[in-house]
């Protein structure tokens, strides 16, 4: 996994924070920005340390049960109130 990486992962659950955890397939730990526990999603990974990756949801290609509409206009925009 090289910088700017895409991969699909499944997210298992939610860290401290808005971010989201998964595992790639090899064991590591990515941090998603963006997704929510049981959401499948392409990721791209935007930092990369030897046990642990950061990435944001490019896409979500099957909704968690558990996702929900933001009452807030502007939560797409300002990224305020996960």
């Amino acid at each position: 996994m090289g910088e700017e990486s895409k991969l699909t992962l499944t997210i298992e659950r939610m860290a401290y924070g808005s971010d989201a955890i998964a595992h790639t397939d090899e064991g590591k730990t990515v941090f998603v920005q963006g997704a929510v526990i049981g959401d499948t999603a392409e990721v791209t990974i935007v930092d990369e340390a030897p046990n642990y990756a950061h990435a944001k949801a490019s896409a979500i290609i099957e909704p968690s049960p558990l996702r929900v509409e933001s009452p807030c206009p502007y939560a797409s925009v300002c990224g305020g109130c996960p």
